[in-house]
């Protein structure tokens, strides 16, 4: 009934279905899926010293290059290994100037693939695997974590191999991860919530320049190559890093002993080992308060206190004690704030020790 719109006549309907009847249509090719993540194994290294620790249940082995593995056989689950692997270092060892690079680092590696396989290659070839693996660098260390199945577990290690020995340039993907970011952190700066909690980090630094705010003029300083070297060298020597099995895994299982042989100690390795270094960041002692004030169209307030002791001794005690204060805080907190004066949506309290860059505590409310 609309005369702007043109129907097509009966023969043209006609025309049509045949064209589309008489057209060769090409079946899609069929992929196919690499069984291997690692098309050639390295020379595997061996198990040069073993130790056995009771007091703990774990088992821990030195490898010929010098790598440390640490074996935690549980119950708790059938069919899962949890894996974790750490090293000092972290960003402190990253010049202040390349810190906006460094923060994006394992972002820009996990996102780029590994090895000849971009990141969309690298899901079709875990397709039915039960498996992850993933990098991250923190402000005094690196670490690598995952779980599997039994099954996967080496697929996991070989995960783990190429996060160490191939990560992928890929300038596209990085290209992407800039535009996503850009588009999130365009009205960054019009959300009060945003303004208070960078308000909160910058005086839990005491302003320190090394305290990174990812906004806009952070992310245009961002370098893909600076990045990936950044990556490289926090990950250049696996040998400075101790890696944990734990769950249904049998430290005296020959295949499972194959596998680290292979996939930990065929790793390239050095003598040289890194330490975190003190990069003076500190909060600021005695009583500080920032007051602002920023329309908001929903009308809620946020409170945070922060209290933070450098005269704690780290100990595992000390530790343990803080994180149950944290805890019984949190209990408290929600049964009068929430329960029963109905003042709060949300009340958390959390406690705990840091040993770098010196040891303090910390209780946030």
């Amino acid at each position: 009934e609309d005369e702007n719109v043109i129907l097509p006549t009966e023969a043209e309907a006609i025309e049509m279905l045949a064209t589309v009847k008489n057209e060769e249509i090409e079946a899609p090719v069929e992929e196919t899926i690499r069984e291997n993540l690692v098309e050639t194994a390295p020379k595997a290294g061996k198990i040069k010293k073993t130790e056995y620790k009771e007091t703990l249940g774990v088992t821990e082995w030195t490898l010929s290059n010098g790598v440390r593995v640490v074996v935690k056989p549980t119950t708790f689950k059938q069919d899962e290994i949890l894996f974790y692997a750490f090293s000092e270092g972290g960003r402190s060892l990253v010049a202040t100037a390349d810190l906006p690079s460094a923060a994006l680092a394992t972002d820009v590696v996990e996102l780029g693939g590994l090895a000849d396989m971009s990141a969309t290659d690298l899901q079709k070839a875990l397709t039915g695997k039960r498996v992850s693996v993933g990098p991250n660098i923190n402000a005094y260390g690196e670490t690598m974590s995952g779980s599997s199945t039994i099954k996967d577990l080496e697929t996991l290690l070989q995960l783990n191999y190429l996060y160490f020995t191939a990560p992928r340039r890929d300038e596209e993907s990085f290209q992407t991860l800039i535009s996503i970011l850009s588009s999130q952190l365009a009205n960054r700066d019009k959300n009060p919530k945003v303004a208070f909690s960078d308000s909160v980090q910058m005086m839990a630094s005491d302003h320190s320049d090394r305290t990174l705010i990812l906004n806009k003029e952070i992310l245009e300083k961002v370098s893909l190559d600076k990045a990936l070297a950044i990556y490289k060298a926090r990950f250049a020597n696996p040998a400075d890093f101790t890696f944990f099995f734990v769950g249904n895994v049998d430290p005296t299982d020959k295949v499972f002993q194959a596998q680290v042989c292979t996939w930990l100690g065929g790793l390239k390795t050095n003598k040289k080992r890194e330490t975190a270094v003190d990069d003076k960041v500190r909060v600021s002692l005695g009583k500080n308060q920032n007051y602002f004030t920023r329309q908001m169209e929903t009308k809620t307030a946020s409170n945070r206190i922060q209290y933070t002791s450098y005269d704690m001794p780290y100990t595992l005690a000390n530790d343990l004690n803080m994180e149950m204060i944290g805890r019984i805080l949190s209990t408290r907190y929600l049964e009068s704030i929430r329960e029963r004066e109905g003042g709060s949506y949300g009340v958390g309290c959390a406690g705990w020790m840091n040993r770098y860059p010196v040891p303090y505590a910390q209780l946030i409310m």
